[in-house]
C-alpha cells in the first residue's frame, strides 16, 4: 500500500471492515519519503497496491496488483480461505 494512493485506501478501508484481518494480512507502506521502500524493492513491487502471498518459509507463491481486485467479496473470501490455513 501507499498512502497516496486512492485504490489502497479504498481497498484498506474495506479490508479494515473485516473481523480478524489483522491474523491474516499485514499493511505495509510501500513508499517512505518519495521512494520505494527496502520492502518494496526486495519483493520487486513497482506499482501499489499489491498483495503478496508467503509460504512457511517465507517464499513468495501468490501475487495480485491492482485496485479493481481488492473488493469486499475478494477480502471475505481471502479472509476465510487463509484463517483455516493458519
Amino acid at each position: 500500500m501507499q498512502d497516496s494512493c486512492r485504490s489502497c485506501m479504498y481497498g484498506e478501508w474495506l479490508l479494515r471492515k473485516q473481523r480478524g484481518w489483522e491474523d491474516v494480512i499485514e499493511i505495509v507502506d510501500c513508499i517512505q519519503g518519495n521512494e520505494w521502500s527496502q520492502y518494496a524493492i526486495d519483493n520487486n513491487i513497482d506499482k501499489t497496491p499489491t498483495l503478496l502471498a508467503f509460504d512457511e518459509d517465507g517464499n513468495e507463491i501468490a501475487r495480485l496488483e491492482g485496485g479493481e481486485h481488492f473488493t469486499t467479496d475478494f477480502w471475505k473470501a481471502t479472509l476465510e480461505k487463509h484463517r483455516h490455513e493458519m
